[in-house]
């Protein structure tokens, strides 16, 4: 099969001749449709595979969907021919934090484009009862966004957001758009911040009540004008570094009460003001 492979540092193959993958028992092949391009993938290849012990060569993407191909040994939950999306975290079920249903933090995990070859591929192999069937309304080339939004679903199940409620996004990438569309879908009214002109110009297409430019307006200052005073109820930073987090804490001295969520990457560095924290 085909394959893009990273080797290290800076060193990703195109091998026209890569070993095409057999399941195993309780896993199935899949035939992949379409595979995104994460920041993650994008660190991987100017840093070496700094998010997991396991070394190169390792086939790239962790954003995938596909076909169901084939089934190994004791499949009968799935069809071939199935269009899925795959939940990319494999988890043991035996470990403290799997007993304490935070699977996600799985002492034994095991990641599909991580440590185990993902789907910047043909094919792949995957077990069955993590690749979710896909319904007729979701196209093949949708499907991947699957999992960066099942980021944002999180974080904003974890916000205990209402009807009423009001929420700050700070960075409007792919995580931040997918995180204020379900704030939307949640009820809440949403202010997007970033830097970028053309992402507030997505995020006011995909939902946004406001936009802010904070190279042109201090969200500390603006923030409270727009939410009658208080500042909003919850801020939610997507952006992936220090300083937005930082700004994100003083941003949140406008506001009693308020909680602040961040999504970053494991490894990267936190940093809070305390004096920030009301």
């Amino acid at each position: 099969m085909q394959a893009i492979v990273l080797h290290g540092k800076q060193d990703l193959r195109f091998n026209p001749n890569h070993r095409t993958p057999k399941p195993g028992p309780g896993e199935v092949l899949l035939r992949i449709t379409y595979s995104s391009i994460c920041q993650t993938d994008i660190e991987m290849w100017q840093h070496g595979m700094i998010f997991t012990k396991n070394r190169e060569p390792r086939i790239l993407g962790h954003e995938a969907a596909g076909i169901i191909e084939a089934l190994g040994k004791g499949v009968s939950s799935i069809q071939v021919g199935t269009r899925v999306a795959i939940e990319n975290v494999r988890t043991c079920g035996a470990c403290f934090f799997c007993r304490k249903d935070t699977s996600q933090l799985c002492d034994n995990g095991r990641n599909f484009g991580f440590t185990d070859d993902g789907g910047l591929a043909e094919y792949g192999v995957w077990p069955a009862d993590l690749c979710i069937p896909l319904p007729a309304n979701v196209t093949n080339e949708e499907a991947p966004l699957a999992e960066p939004t099942s980021v944002a679903v999180h974080a904003v199940e974890n916000a205990n957001i209402t009807t009423d409620s009001s929420a700050a996004i700070i960075g409007c990438g792919v995580v931040g758009l997918a995180t204020l569309q379900v704030l939307r879908n949640a009820g809440a009214t949403v202010i997007a911040i970033d830097p970028r002109e053309q992402s507030l110009a997505i995020a006011k297409q995909v939902g946004a009540t406001e936009v802010l430019n904070p190279t042109k307006t201090d969200p500390a200052l603006a923030l409270p004008e727009i939410t009658n005073g208080h500042g909003p109820d919850v801020i939610i930073e997507t952006a992936g570094g220090a300083r937005n987090c930082t700004e994100c804490s003083a941003v949140g001295t406008k506001r009693r009460q308020g909680s602040h969520r961040r999504i970053q990457p494991p490894g990267s560095n936190l940093e809070f003001w305390t004096s920030a924290s009301g």
